[in-house]
């Protein structure tokens, strides 16, 4: 008796540790597959554009994910706005989850709307996760002029390292 409750408690042990392992392992997998995917710049029809449409001009390309309310991105934002001469052949690809008039009153408010290199789009959840995998605000992918990914960010990130990824500086 007490060698079959031995028995059943490794073999539930050894249950556990492979699920758990395999658990793993398809995450490791899936950010492998988002690792690829994100390397070239995805295609601007993927986004629903919020005010004016972008204008292709082979430049770089920085993709920033956003969130009206987030501290860190108003942040970010202001940044930009302050260098903003900095960035004069770079464009910005402002992405959010969230409803058009937010997107609106943010690029308002940080007077992003009157840059000709700003751009903001809507992305739902559900094509964020498929398109970039899982991201955080703000988060940052930099694409060269040719769509290739230069460098990505999670998190706030100083002018200096967006200004090295886009050759501005």
């Amino acid at each position: 008796m007490r060698k079959q409750l031995i028995i059943s408690i490794f073999t539930f042990i050894l249950a556990l540790i492979a699920y758990f392992g395999f658990q793993i392992y398809q995450k490791i997998e899936a950010k492998k597959v988002f690792a690829e995917q994100v390397k070239y710049l995805p295609k601007s029809t993927n986004f629903q554009w919020i005010g004016k449409q972008i204008q292709k001009n082979h430049a770089p390309i920085i993709i920033l994910f956003f969130n009206p309310d987030c501290d860190h991105c108003q942040y970010e934002a202001k940044s930009i706005l302050e260098h903003n001469s900095d960035f004069a052949n770079t464009n910005f690809w402002w992405v959010t989850t969230v409803d058009s008039s937010a997107i609106n009153d943010f690029s308002q408010k940080y007077n992003l709307d009157n840059l000709s290199n700003h751009y903001f789009a809507k992305l739902p959840a559900e094509k964020v996760v498929e398109t970039f995998g899982s991201v955080s605000v703000p988060h940052i992918f930099i694409y060269d002029k040719t769509g290739v990914l230069q460098k990505e960010f999670r998190g706030e990130t100083k002018i200096e390292a967006l200004l090295r990824y886009t050759n501005q500086d």
